[in-house]
């Protein structure tokens, strides 16, 4: 059996957007194929997981299609073989997804559910103990007990084994805390760091290269930022106020610093780093304030739109890996680089100004006067015309 059992909760693959051929899941793939990870799981954690795949990505899979289906002049400019091909491709995205998880999980060992009585589980509801803490209405964990029920069974049943169990929450960690032989974590990359420590030598080079490697990852990150779409930091500044284009962005400050090793892999010679730290730059951009608007709905427009032109300064929050070249006896190397997902949470507006430069009369169309289709944040000309027709005008 592998040093390090692993189990993971539903919320870890949910966090990790169900990426199981990047990020810390492959990672942690990789591990098992190597002999070092073993995964455990249990069939309430594999319901749960599907049935997420099927709510959230089969809603973006159905309004990815319906968007495409609403741009008629795409659609006219492909065959209609083509057109039907994408929205095949489209809407095979869940069944796809599907096949990844249960490949993933192939060969997991499944913890049982038998021998549960749902007496324990009514004793712990109504006890309000973890993970029934603090909430007598919290009827939604009960297959968190069952599942934490089996984790506990299989820790007593098997003496001196040890299980990691990665779960953001709460209630587990709760629940769990106490139990002789779990290891809880709150994350992946926190795992995947105390598996990378058990490489001593070669764990310890890798951070001491990392920490010279500070200011040649900055360029990198620098080109990442500029590259980003930060139009959401501008639609969250004010409420009414929507981004319409981004002008500018120049970078003011990187801090930067190494945070720990993901994956070490001898026979590859390579490993995987993790860095993080704070950007902080100015953003120029193009706005439309709709405060004050009035919707005249015989002609479909919007009457008092405001546009102006913007600036603000942002500090945000940033966390990436990078591959490290470790070949025997040579030199390392950095190889690529990936950033996180980032998140509004992550963001920090410093300050801001926005300028109006235009509060005429002209409408803002709710649909387009030339071609009728409804004019949105993603397909707005700037001129009460759609994008496809604006530049006639």
């Amino acid at each position: 059996m592998g040093r390090f059992n692993v189990f993971i909760d539903t919320n870890i693959f949910m966090a990790a957007k169900y990426n199981f051929s990047g990020g810390s899941l492959c990672n942690l793939k990789k591990y098992c194929e190597d002999g070092v990870a073993v995964l455990f799981t249990n069939d309430i954690i594999l319901r749960e997981v599907a049935s997420h795949i099927d709510e959230d990505v089969g809603l973006m899979a159905r309004q990815a299609k319906n968007a495409i289906g609403q741009r008629a002049e795409l659609v006219n400019a492909i065959t209609q073989e083509v057109y039907q091909s994408i929205k095949d491709t489209i809407l095979g995205a869940t069944k796809g997804l599907h096949s990844q998880f249960e490949a993933y999980m192939a060969g997991a060992t499944n913890l049982s559910n038998g021998g549960l009585t749902i007496d324990v589980l009514f004793d712990q509801y109504f006890g309000k103990s973890a993970p029934f803490e603090g909430n007598e209405k919290k009827k939604w964990e009960f297959p968190d007990a069952a599942v934490i029920m089996s984790i506990k069974r299989y820790i007593a049943e098997n003496p001196g084994v040890q299980l990691h169990v990665i779960t953001d929450d709460n209630g587990w960690h709760n629940a769990l805390k106490e139990t002789e032989g779990v290891f809880l974590y709150k994350n992946l990359k926190e795992l995947l760091a105390k598996i990378a420590e058990d490489e001593q030598e070669l764990f310890t080079k890798i951070l001491q290269y990392m920490e010279t490697c500070v200011e040649e990852l900055r360029r990198p990150t620098e080109d990442w930022v500029v590259c980003y779409d930060w139009s959401t930091i501008v639609d969250n500044i004010e409420m009414c106020v929507e981004c319409d284009e981004l002008e500018d962005i120049y970078v003011t400050s990187i801090d930067l610093a190494p945070d720990s090793i993901e994956y070490i892999d001898r026979d590859g010679e390579f490993a995987s780093a993790l860095f993080s730290g704070t950007v902080t730059f100015l953003l120029g951009f193009d706005y439309i304030d709709h405060t004050s608007e009035t919707y005249d709905k015989e002609d479909n427009v919007y009457y008092n739109t405001i546009y102006g032109k913007g600036a603000a300064e942002v500090e945000v929050r940033f966390a990436g890996a990078t591959t490290v070249l470790t070949p025997n006896g040579g030199e390392m190397e950095l190889n690529s680089d990936t950033f996180d997902e980032i998140t509004i949470e992550s963001i920090e507006v410093i300050d801001y100004k926005l300028t109006p430069y235009r509060n005429d009369d002209a409408p803002y169309f709710a649909v387009c006067p030339d071609c009728g289709q409804p004019i949105g944040i993603h397909n707005d000309g700037g001129n009460g015309f759609c994008a496809d027709c604006a530049a006639n005008h």
